[in-house]
């Protein structure tokens, strides 16, 4: 436990590793802005690829829209394997306002996709939540479990008294199916 938090509620059953690895992730997160590539939008919105171009070239030349990324997306057919197009890395701000440009009524596909993207991202968060809760030695049979490392461990008695920690055996079996072992 770090010096000077031993009666914090947000550092319970974190040791030093998961605080510097919740710090680590926190800083991924931050940084990490989701995005969807043009192409996707087109594919949903069902219209030309390349009207969106121009739409996404003259909403990106206002500085409101803020800035794009160009790069090479895959689209791969049986003709041509490895064939490519360039297309724009936009986010949820700038995806929303050039689908709201080139069809108005399809909008909410987009607004669709982006509530599963959250909600995966969300998922993810959690697991990696529950995965800080667990002490160091909970972490690592979590781990081994995951891994199938489980050697001569045969029951979920024997996992439990291995971790020998407080936890029950209900946040235990709560903690492995969140991250799906």
């Amino acid at each position: 436990m770090l010096k000077g938090f031993e009666n914090s509620p947000c550092l319970n059953n974190i040791d030093l590793y998961g605080f510097f690895y919740a710090s680590y992730k926190m800083k991924d997160l931050i940084i990490n802005d989701q995005t969807m590539a043009l192409k996707e939008i087109t594919d949903l919105l069902d219209v030309r690829h390349n009207d969106a171009m121009v739409v996404v070239e003259k909403l990106s030349s206002t500085a409101q829209f803020g800035r794009t990324t160009k790069f090479s997306y895959p689209t791969p057919s049986a003709l041509q394997p490895n064939a490519e197009i360039t297309t724009y890395l936009l986010t949820k701000r700038q995806s929303i306002a050039v689908s709201a440009r080139l069809n108005t009524e399809l909008l909410l596909r987009i607004i669709d996709r982006w509530q599963q993207l959250e909600a995966q991202f969300t998922l993810q968060l959690q697991q990696e939540i529950t995965q800080l809760k667990l002490t160091k030695p909970e972490r690592k049979m979590t781990t081994k479990l995951k891994n199938r490392e489980v050697g001569d461990m045969l029951t979920a008695t024997q996992l439990l008294k291995e971790c020998r920690s407080s936890i029950t055996p209900q946040e235990f079996f709560a903690a492995t199916d969140a991250m799906g072992v």
